[in-house]
């Protein structure tokens, strides 16, 4: 893997990458991944020996691969939170409030399930779905009522009623509750 960046940088950053990659916890299958935003990064970066307070390369570089690891980590952190919070709105719940005789769901009771989600989410209001949209990015309410120009009471009744929606269609008879 590590040869396929032969010619856009030199090999010993590729291998810094890796390292670095290991020591802050990611896994091998997502190397390659991580890889292709980091070489791109490391592709803009320019040693400037002048402004480097005396500092390496190789230190500068490792400073620059640290924080855009940390910043993939939190970014993933954010995205597994956004999908949880939105899977709560859609009445589903994570796999530990699951019973263990239905924490494996068929396939086709999977399908089934996220073609109803999917009419459910087209039936609402405009400003309903924007709000579905928001959440499911993690954008807390206070935010959202700010950009919508809506009263906190009134994001919390509109959820509320979103909630009351799913629930009544019994979006989670699959032991999803």
């Amino acid at each position: 893997m590590t040869d396929a960046y032969a010619g856009l940088v030199e090999q010993w950053k590729v291998k810094l990458v890796m390292s670095r990659a290991r020591k802050k916890g990611f896994g091998t299958d997502e190397t390659e991944d991580l890889l292709q935003e980091v070489v791109l990064a490391i592709i803009e970066f320019e040693f400037d020996s002048g402004k480097s307070n005396g500092a390496t390369e190789r230190t500068a570089l490792t400073a620059l691969v640290d924080r855009k690891l940390k910043h993939m980590q939190r970014s993933a952190s954010r995205r597994m939170k956004h999908e949880r919070l939105y899977r709560e709105l859609c009445g589903q719940y994570d796999a530990q409030n699951i019973p263990a005789e239905s924490s494996e769901c068929d396939p086709a009771d999977e399908i089934s399930l996220k073609m109803d989600l999917g009419d459910m989410v087209a039936r609402l209001s405009k400003i309903e779905r924007i709000i579905c949209k928001a959440l499911s990015k993690g954008l807390p309410r206070s935010r959202i009522a700010r950009k919508l120009q809506l009263s906190h009471g009134r994001i919390d009744r509109i959820i509320g009623r979103i909630r009351e929606r799913f629930t009544t269609r019994d979006l989670h008879e699959w032991g999803m509750e």
